[in-house]
């Protein structure tokens, strides 16, 4: 989301959208871990296969969703 679209949101929508990247933003955090944790497991039990990489995608995911998070945030303190 650009700065622009959270000039134009109202105090309420961007504290709803604060609290959902929030939630988000822990999903994708517990996912990763999980992942991780698995591809692990699978690459020493059966080799380099597909869920050894696939934790970068969600990594990435992670990123982006924490960056307009941190956005957010600084937004609604701008705001009081």
């Amino acid at each position: 989301m650009t700065q622009e679209n959270l000039d134009q949101m109202t105090s309420e929508e961007l504290k709803k959208y604060e609290k959902t990247l929030s939630i988000a933003v822990k999903v994708i955090g517990v996912s990763v871990i999980l992942m991780i944790s698995a591809g692990i497991f699978i690459t020493l039990k059966r080799g380099f296969n597909v869920f050894t990489i696939s934790p970068i995608v969600f990594l990435a995911l992670l990123i982006v969703n924490y960056t307009n998070l941190k956005k957010v945030k600084a937004e609604v303190i701008a705001r009081g």
